[in-house]
C-alpha cells in the first residue's frame, strides 16, 4: 500500500455529512479537480480515505462509529471522524491519557484506519467476507473489537512508549496502535504472524 495523493477539502459539502453521497460527492470532485489523479481518473483499485476534521459531523459518527467503509460502482472509501468529537469512544482506552507520538487524534485516527483496512481488503462492496451475528453483519475487523472484547484480543501483545502511551507496532521511527486481525485458522484475533 502507498499513498497516492492527499488533500485537504474545506467544507465543498458542507460541516455535516448526512449521507454516503456526499462522501462520493467530495471524492469524485477532489479527482475531478486534479488533486488526486494525474488525468482527473478514479483508480477502481484505489482505496480513497476521507479523514473529517474536527468540525465535521456525520450523521452516526460517535452513536454506530468511529470510521466505516463504504463503495461506489467506480471506488472504495473510507470515512474516518475525527477523535475528538467523540474522544471516550474514538480514543483507544489504552492512549486516553497520552498517544505513542503525542498526538492522540492522529494517533487514534491510525487504529480506527487498522481496523477499516481490514474491512474494505474483504468485503469491499459489502457483499464479499461478512457474517451475521444476531441481525448485525460483523466484518472482518469487527471480530477483534468492540465493547465484548478484551484488550489483549483487541491489542495483541502491546508494549509502553517512554511517554506511557501503549504501542503494539514500531516502524522506523514511530509507534503505533493497531488493531489485530482475526484468524479463521487459529480462531483468535492476532498480530501479523503471532
Amino acid at each position: 500500500m502507498n499513498l497516492a495523493a492527499a488533500m485537504v477539502d474545506s467544507g465543498s459539502s458542507g460541516q455535516n455529512l448526512t449521507d454516503n453521497n456526499l462522501h462520493k460527492t467530495i471524492i469524485l470532485n477532489a479527482v475531478n479537480s486534479g488533486y488526486l489523479s494525474v488525468g482527473n481518473r478514479l483508480d477502481s483499485n484505489g482505496i480513497y480515505i476521507l479523514v473529517l476534521g474536527p468540525d465535521v459531523t456525520d450523521s452516526q459518527m460517535c452513536t454506530s462509529y468511529c470510521g466505516y467503509n463504504y463503495y461506489s460502482d467506480q471506488f472504495q472509501y473510507i470515512t474516518i471522524g475525527h477523535p475528538s468529537v467523540c474522544p471516550n469512544a474514538c480514543i483507544p482506552p489504552l492512549n486516553s491519557q497520552s498517544s505513542p507520538n503525542n498526538s492522540p487524534f492522529i494517533d487514534a485516527i491510525i487504529t480506527v484506519l487498522s481496523h477499516e483496512l481490514q474491512d474494505i481488503l474483504t468485503d469491499p462492496r459489502l457483499n464479499a467476507w461478512v457474517v451475521n451475528n444476531n441481525g448485525h453483519s460483523l466484518e472482518l475487523g469487527d471480530f477483534c473489537s468492540g465493547d465484548n472484547t478484551s484488550t489483549d484480543e483487541w491489542f495483541g501483545k502491546y508494549q509502553n512508549a517512554s511517554n506511557g502511551a501503549s504501542y503494539n507496532l514500531q516502524f522506523n521511527n514511530a509507534q503505533y496502535l493497531v488493531q489485530t486481525i482475526y484468524s479463521k485458522e487459529k480462531n483468535a484475533c492476532l498480530l501479523t504472524n503471532q
